[in-house]
């Protein structure tokens, strides 16, 4: 049985859907992906705990793996916001991630991968969130200015339509 979606993995075809999620920052994420399933663009935003707010860019591309399976690779880069009061920035989110994606029928695919996160952010704000990252692989703030890097290895689960 060979899916739509598939047939536009293998022929290069327009490819466009939209997806919900859920990650370890951020509990409900809404995208649109759109151009061929070689090459995508994503449009992306979540809302998470303590007020915070993404609103991401990115790009990605589909790899066939069999006839239900295929891989996707993205890379996302987005502002981190929260909304106490005002919208206030707080920082940069970079993330890298490759998932399986299960096409469970025609337009409804099951995804879920891990992904590697690059977080720059401000330390001016007195508003909380400074950091986000649930753990850390690596954790600096820099003495030359009002700035903090954290690495974090999180995972992604969600639906394609």
């Amino acid at each position: 049985m060979v899916f739509l979606s598939d047939f536009s993995v293998l022929s290069g075809m327009a490819y466009y859907r939209f997806e919900v999620s859920a990650d370890e920052i951020f509990y409900l994420n809404i995208a649109y992906r759109g151009g061929t399933s070689r090459f995508y663009n994503i449009f992306k935003t979540g809302i998470g705990e303590s007020r915070l707010v993404n609103f991401t860019w990115g790009f990605g591309t589909r790899i066939p793996v069999g006839k239900v399976f295929t891989t996707s690779i993205d890379l996302t880069n987005g502002l981190v916001m929260t909304t106490s009061g005002n919208l206030k920035y707080h920082g940069l989110l970079t993330k890298l991630i490759p998932t399986i994606d299960f096409h469970l029928a025609r337009h409804l695919t099951l995804f879920a991968g891990p992904s590697v996160n690059l977080y720059w952010y401000y330390t001016g704000n007195s508003d909380k969130p400074e950091g986000i990252a649930p753990y850390t692989i690596y954790d600096e703030i820099f003495t030359t200015g009002p700035h903090g890097i954290q690495i974090w290895v999180g995972g992604v689960i969600g639906l394609k339509i």
